[in-house]
């Protein structure tokens, strides 16, 4: 997995939540000037982002048992 896309997905989520977020430290936010809906949506995306890195990142993992299960008739026996 490219570490550019982890950082850029990071950075994504990163500036979302700054956007949205209630305070900041006591620097203005955006949220009261941002749609209902599209609040909404922003809030969606932040939270349901959270484990892409997690699923990202999975590629390690495989070792031909999920195939074996998707594809029936195989064995799980990964080609070399």
């Amino acid at each position: 997995m490219s570490v550019r896309l982890l950082l850029q997905l990071y950075m994504v989520r990163t500036m979302l939540e700054s956007l949205i977020a209630d305070k900041s430290g006591g620097k203005k936010t955006l949220r009261k000037d941002i749609d209902v809906q599209h609040l909404m949506a922003i809030d969606t995306f932040h939270k349901t982002s959270f484990f892409w890195s997690y699923l990202l990142s999975y590629n390690g993992l495989y070792d031909g048992r999920i195939h074996s299960i998707c594809v029936p008739g195989t064995d799980g026996v990964k080609d070399s």
